[in-house]
Parts: C-alpha cells; sequence; structure tokens
C-alpha cells in the first residue's frame, strides 16, 4: 500500500482533519509512557537531539527537559538504557550533504510507530499518513501554525475533553514573512540542499518556536522534537525535496554519500522499531526516493498529494537549461540560439576573496570588504565574455564561515554592495559552536552573488579590487548573547 501524506490545512486546519485527529489521539499515547520506552514521545523527540542526559548553557537552561513544565516528569524519572541512548540519541545531522535522508528515515519511522498506534491501538484508518504543513502557501493563508496545534483542549465527544495533545506552551510563534522556495530552483544537489537547509528549514523552526528570549522548543535542536508540528514541518521538507526530483534534478550517486560515510557521521542511521529498541539501520542509499529500503527488507511506500516544485502556480518553473540559456543570453545577447548545454555535476571551487579577521556581531551591525585576489579574480571575468553554452561562465559564491555563538533563535540579513542578497537563520548555532561537535566549527552558511557579479560585468564595473559586504542582525541580541564569523571567503565555482 503506497501512503498518501496530505495537506494539514485540509478542512481549515482543524480537528476536522481527520489526519490530524488521529494524530493527536496516537501522539498522546506516546506522551504517556516513559521516556524508558524507546516508542515513547520523549524517546523518539531524544532521537533528533536532547537536553535529558546533557545540559544547555545557563542561558537556555530553562530548555533542560527536566525543567519544561509542559513535560510530565513523572514520565521522565527512569532513564533508558545506556546502550539505548548510546545508539540512538542525538543523531539528527545539520549543515552536510546527510540532512535530507537522515530525516527522510526518521519520518518515516515515527509515522509507521504512530499508524501502528491508530490501527491496532486505537482502530483508526489504515492508510493514515504523517501530513505535511506548508507554511509557503500564502495564497491559501496557510503560512501560520494551523488551529489544531493552538486550541489548549481537545473534544473527544460531547462529554469528553482532554488536553491537546498538539499544543506545547514553549511555542511562541512569529512572522513567517522571510520563508522562500529559492532553493526549489537549485540544479545541483549540493546547492539545493544546502539552500533548503537554510530556507525554509531553518527559518521555519526559528519563526514558529520564537526567535526572542525566551526560545519556543521549535527553536534549539535540543528541544524541536517535544513539538508535535515539528513532524509536519519536516515532512513539508521531505515534501519539497521530493517534488525537485520529480521535476528532474538528481541526488548523488558517490558511493560516500550513498553509503552515508563522512567524517561528521558519528554513528549510523538507526531507529527503533519497537519498545525493546529493535533497530532499523539505513543509509543515504535506502531512502533516496519515497519508496524506502524499511526494516526487515520491506518495502515502504509513500507520496504526498502535492508535488508541485514551487507553491506560488502562477510561478514559472523553469528547467536547468532554461536557466543557464536566460543567463548567457543576458552575458552575450549575439548568442543566437543556445543548443543543449551540458552541465557538470561535479564542481570545482576555488577561494577568489577574503575579508580580513573576524567579525563580531553582538552590536547589531557589521560592514566588512572581501579582497578580492586579481589571478583568480580575471578568471571569473574572462568566463563572463567568453560565455557560450560550450564555455559556461563561473558561479560565484559567499560564504560565511565560522559562524558561532549562542543566538540560535536570531537571523543575520546579507548586503553585497549595499544590495540585499539573503537572510541566513541561525538555527542550530549553538550546537555547531560546541567544542564537542566537529571541534566547535560553528556553522557555514553561503550565499549565490552569482547576479550581482553578472550585473558588474554587464555594467562595465568588473574592475574592482573588493566588495562591500555589509551583515545585519535582525532581532534582538541577549545580553548574553554572541554571534561571530570567523571569515567570509568569496569562491568562484568553475563549470
Amino acid at each position: 500500500m503506497t501512503l498518501t501524506r496530505r495537506n494539514a490545512w485540509n478542512n481549515g486546519g482543524t480537528f476536522d482533519n481527520p489526519d490530524l485527529l488521529w494524530y493527536a489521539k496516537a501522539v498522546a499515547v506516546m506522551k504517556s509512557r516513559p521516556i524508558s520506552d524507546a516508542t515513547s514521545w520523549w524517546f523518539y523527540a531524544a532521537i533528533h537531539m536532547e537536553y535529558y542526559n546533557t545540559d544547555p548553557i545557563p542561558k537556555y537552561d530553562y530548555l533542560a527537559w527536566k525543567k519544561i513544565k509542559s513535560i510530565p516528569q513523572a514520565l521522565l524519572q527512569t532513564a533508558p538504557s545506556e546502550s539505548l541512548t548510546n545508539q540512538y540519541w542525538n543523531q539528527c545531522t545539520h549543515g552536510n550533504l546527510f540532512f535530507l535522508p537522515w530525516h527522510r528515515g526518521y519520518l518515516a519511522a515515527i509515522e509507521h510507530l504512530l499508524r501502528d498506534i491508530i490501527v491496532n491501538d486505537l482502530k483508526g484508518p489504515a492508510d493514515w499518513a504523517l501530513p505535511y504543513w506548508n507554511y509557503l502557501n500564502r495564497k491559501e493563508h496557510q503560512d501560520k501554525v494551523p488551529d489544531a496545534f493552538t486550541q489548549k483542549t481537545l473534544k473527544l465527544s460531547a462529554t469528553e475533553e482532554i488536553d491537546n495533545p498538539l499544543y506545547v506552551p514553549e511555542r511562541y510563534t512569529q512572522s513567517f514573512s522571510d520563508l522562500t522556495e529559492k532553493s526549489q530552483g537549485m540544479l545541483r544537489f549540493s546547492y539545493f540542499s544546502n539552500e533548503l537547509e537554510d530556507n525554509p528549514h531553518g527559518h521555519a523552526h526559528v519563526d514558529t518556536g520564537g526567535g526572542t528570549p525566551p526560545l519556543g522548543l521549535m527553536s534549539k535542536l535540543q528541544t524541536a522534537g517535544l513539538d508535535p508540528i515539528f513532524y509536519l514541518h519536516h515532512a513539508n521538507i521531505d515534501r519539497m525535496w521530493a517534488a525537485w526530483n520529480k521535476h528532474g534534478n538528481h541526488n548523488p550517486t558517490d558511493q560516500a554519500w550513498l553509503n552515508s560515510v563522512d567524517n561528521v557521521i558519528k554513528k549510523p542511521f538507526a531507529m527503533p522499531m519497537d519498545s525493546a529498541g529493535t533497530p532499523w539501520v539505513y543509509t543515504s542509499k535506502d531512502v533516496t526516493t519515497t519508496d524506502i529500503n524499511y526494516y526487515n527488507n520491506t518495502v515502504y511506500q509513500f507520496t504526498y498529494d502535492d508535488l508541485s516544485l514551487y507553491s506560488d502556480d502562477t510561478k514559472t518553473v523553469l528547467t536547468s537549461q532554461e536557466v543557464w540559456a536566460s543567463r548567457l543570453k543576458t552575458l552575450n545577447p549575439d548568442i543566437d540560439a543556445v543548443t543543449m548545454i551540458q552541465i557538470p555535476m561535479e564542481l570545482n571551487a576555488e577561494l577568489a576573496g577574503a575579508n580580513s579577521g573576524q567579525l563580531d556581531l553582538t552590536k547589531g551591525t557589521v560592514q566588512t570588504k572581501v579582497a578580492l585576489d586579481s589571478k583568480s579574480w580575471d578568471k571569473v571575468g574572462n568566463t563572463l565574455l567568453s560565455a557560450s553554452p560550450n564555455n559556461l561562465p563561473d558561479e560565484v559564491f559567499l560564504q560565511l564561515e565560522g559562524v558561532k555563538g549562542t543566538e540560535d533563535g536570531n537571523k543575520v540579513a546579507l548586503f553585497v554592495n549595499q544590495e540585499f542578497v539573503t537572510k541566513f537563520s541561525l538555527f542550530g548555532l549553538e550546537t555547531a559552536s560546541a567544542p564537542d561537535n566537529h571541534g566547535g566549527a560553528g556553522l557555514t552558511l553561503r550565499a549565490d552573488i552569482t547576479h550581482i557579479i553578472d550585473k558588474l560585468h554587464l555594467e562595465g564595473n568588473f574592475d574592482v579590487d573588493a566588495l562591500d559586504i555589509q551583515l545585519e542582525v535582525q532581532g534582538e541580541i541577549d545580553e548574553r548573547g554572541t554571534i561571530t564569523v570567523d571569515r567570509i571567503g568569496l569562491y568562484r565555482v568553475q563549470q
């Protein structure tokens, strides 16, 4: 049976939507189980990351699980065995190319568990599937938390009412105005995955949890899985990946990605299948499509009721050929016709410039210059001058490297030569900065500025020694908060 994941906003996003009603009932069952049970809500949240065995820094002390008032503390008293926590907890992959496959397996595992509860314990529908929340659908006003997650009680019958399992008081939702679908137009998986993880993924986490202290559960890696909206958010991210694939884009084929081999992967991807913690161990190659190579060599099949590439159905969807043809015609109007363009999937990036010294953003705004290496910069210019279907011009990226600090709920706007480029989410900042997490290397945030470089070239202003860069923190900075950037690098990407 192929399961269909449907829009949470069906029937107005209320409990009139049976997908949400059954989800709430099953979540209530999981929430009734102690954390020592590998099928409990608390255990599954800790698979993502946790503040149960680990402690937050003092700034986020109120997010320690044993201090969160909405969690029944009696259910946290008996910890799982060390073997279980070592195998399953704190697995989530962020900031690398395994972000999408790991989360696809995570969703499939909890969806399977929830449906088992719905069918066998609650006698509900056998075809129930996890709904998704498409906050990018502004034309139908779905860019807000569905009502089923905001009401404090759930009415089960004319005489029975319970606390709503989908409601958490630690959700301080703000505007969703920064969310974009720019990732869907990316032609290579590395670009697509990087952009999708930042926006809408990271932005939606911050916007849902709340960006100013106190942070809500969704704003931190270690607490996000406690909020039931988390799984619907990630179902939408997975839907966007499935849509990207459906429209002709391809996942990596190298063995390192397929086998989930990387120096950032600390342990195999594994999900518990029952209360005893029987494992399903998987790698990226098992979840490259929505027909998953699942537990016990079974096939787990699901799809989405909407696999449109963009939520705005008036937006013209361009193929990779059309994207490159448009750029080439802009750079060289004398090109009569653009024939089939061979777009390489393997990239060769070269550092072409950098700023000098670490940047401190704790005052909110900082300006710097990225000095350009004349030899590399000339190479970029030469590719723009000779742009043709057989000589594709360079692409150019700015990369904020070693972004460290504690302001997880904040965002940073990037301007190049006084032109707005993008906003970055700082979701996961504190974790990425911790010494025990890849040596505290921090976040790496990347922005495509090819359009700005093309404009410099077309306007005859390409002969410059540096680019002006401005970074602006978008939210209030806590008095104990820190944000620093080790370096801003400019990279030419050769085709």
